[in-house]
């Protein structure tokens, strides 16, 4: 008799009737069923919002946590040696090419000579062509002209000679009333009054000294070979 009452409230739908009235806030929802695979992770129970997955990047390891209704404690996952782990590649970059260096403008150098100031530029040459400034030497005797016996005298040829030269060459030609030129071979009469009486070349005249702008009187002594002032 004791035994069949022991089995009549050990019969599960017995059971379950006792707890519900003893308790009438349990729960009454069926236990979980667990897979028959351990390692699948698939029939798990979801994660609990509270506790998000901790995920880290490189060597990475994913754990779950699961809060308990008692104290929210943190529970192992069904399998705690389950860790799902990634290594990360990590592929190098190549950085992009250094700017341009900006455009420099072209620079130009310029070098400027100062001279010194005691470097003075040489005076201009005073001898200028023929046309400026004859030249004031006869071409024989190459003695600057003057206004006795060396008074520039021309010749018909336009060539210029001084008195003393063309009295030496008068006295050695034979032609006493002519003269040669000793350049173009031309000959020019002389004067009635003998050779001092040939035309003066003014112009050369002029470039002369101021004191030698009077042309003095000169006699020609042919037999003697010789020229006096007249006094």
């Amino acid at each position: 008799m004791q035994t069949r009452r022991q089995e009549h409230l050990h019969h599960p739908s017995r059971v379950h009737l006792f707890h519900h009235v003893m308790n009438p806030y349990a729960n009454t929802r069926p236990p979980p069923t667990l897979p028959s695979n351990p390692y699948d992770i698939t029939h798990n129970a979801p994660l609990s919002a509270t506790s998000p997955a901790l995920i880290q990047t490189g060597h990475s390891s994913v754990a779950f946590h699961q809060a308990s209704d008692a104290g929210h404690q943190l529970a192992p996952p069904p399998y705690s040696g389950f860790v799902l782990a990634s290594r990360s590649s990590l592929v190098p970059v190549p950085s992009p090419p250094p700017p341009p260096p900006p455009a420099t403008p072209f620079s130009c150098q310029v070098s400027v000579i100062v001279p010194s100031p005691d470097l003075r530029p040489s005076p201009p040459s005073t001898r200028c062509g023929e046309d400026a400034s004859p030249d004031l030497e006869c071409s024989v005797c190459f003695s600057q002209f003057n206004n006795v016996f060396r008074c520039p005298k021309m010749l018909q040829c336009r060539h210029t000679f001084c008195l003393e030269c063309l009295a030496r060459i008068n006295v050695k030609s034979a032609e006493p009333d002519a003269i040669q030129c000793p350049l173009c071979r031309g000959l020019t009469a002389l004067p009635a009054l003998g050779l001092p009486r040939l035309a003066t070349n003014r112009d050369l005249l002029s470039y002369l000294p101021a004191a030698m702008q009077r042309v003095y009187s000169v006699r020609f002594l042919r037999s003697k070979g010789k020229l006096e002032v007249k006094r």
